[in-house]
């Protein structure tokens, strides 16, 4: 360096126009844009994964009770014994959830979202003739029999899972009608449901349901304490899992309404195909 570039000014710095900071700008959000939307992709189909690992779980536990007991749930000797029904449960031995009526505890029982037999012994008479040791008393003469390599074995359900839900007896066991459809319709409340891992809000629905006027709505009971006292309101933890056409084992399937939280109904052309582009089917054969 000369003594002549020493002593010369400092030449200036040429910054960033307003314009190219603009530029900047826009290219850094929509790359964050590009970024987030392919992250929500991924969540998505993680939360999908998950789901269809909990309806294969489901699904075998379904098939082991009828390994188990030689009827799927709600089946048989495991159906209401109440016409036109000729099952062995009598509805004094239901959970005080099911109601006071018959019709309250009939539609309870059969609601498609139900899944108490996979998660409490059901006591089974000897009316109409079942065998009597296939059911539940409250001790061992009828539970399993490793002789006759029959009984019920379970819980064939995680209670961890459980939880209850409210939603409308519109949702037919065969799966025509909607968990949240009221015109002619009662309310099933607190049914023994399984929630997907969808983040969906509830129904609000009116008057029709007095304990909150939502429907598709989550509640928990601790086991250490009984009456409505020790229930606490579950928000947002996604629609309930169905288990549909238990008396066809042809067509008996796993639903999942998916992350939209709405009902597709059944495939008219096939029951084990999504009756809409969001709800997830599992069939058990």
């Amino acid at each position: 360096m000369t003594l002549t570039d020493r002593h010369r000014p400092p030449r200036a710095q040429r910054g960033f126009t307003l314009i190219e900071l603009l530029v900047v700008a826009t290219l850094l959000v929509a790359v964050s844009f590009i970024a987030f939307s392919g992250y929500d992709g991924v969540v998505d189909d993680a939360k999908e994964q998950v789901v269809r690992a909990e309806m294969q779980e489901i699904a075998k536990a379904i098939k082991q009770f009828k390994q188990d007991t030689g009827y799927y749930p709600k089946q048989g000797p495991f159906g209401l014994d109440l016409s036109p029904y000729d099952g062995g449960i009598a509805l004094s031995d239901l959970p005080p959830q099911a109601g006071a009526s018959s019709a309250e505890q009939e539609a309870w029982f059969y609601s498609p979202a139900n899944f108490w037999q996979l998660y409490e012994c059901p006591k089974v008479t000897s009316a109409n003739g079942h065998p009597e040791w296939l059911g539940c008393n409250g001790g061992g003469a009828q539970s399993w029999d490793p002789a006759r390599g029959r009984g019920w074995r379970g819980p064939y359900l995680n209670r961890d899972s459980q939880s209850l839900v409210d939603l409308s007896s519109d949702l037919a066991p065969d799966g025509n009608g909607d968990p949240v459809e009221t015109i002619g319709s009662t309310l099933v409340r607190e049914v023994f449901g399984i929630a997907d891992p969808f983040a969906n809000d509830p129904v609000a629905v009116g008057n029709f349901d007095p304990h909150d006027n939502n429907l598709v709505d989550w509640r928990s009971v601790s086991r250490f304490c009984a009456g409505t006292d020790c229930e606490i309101v579950l928000g947002g933890i996604g629609g309930p899992f169905f288990a549909f056409d238990l008396d066809d084992p042809s067509a008996i399937r796993v639903v999942s309404m998916g992350a939209n939280g709405d009902y597709g109904g059944v495939n008219a052309t096939d029951p084990c195909r999504p009756g809409d582009k969001d709800d997830i089917v599992l069939c058990l054969d």
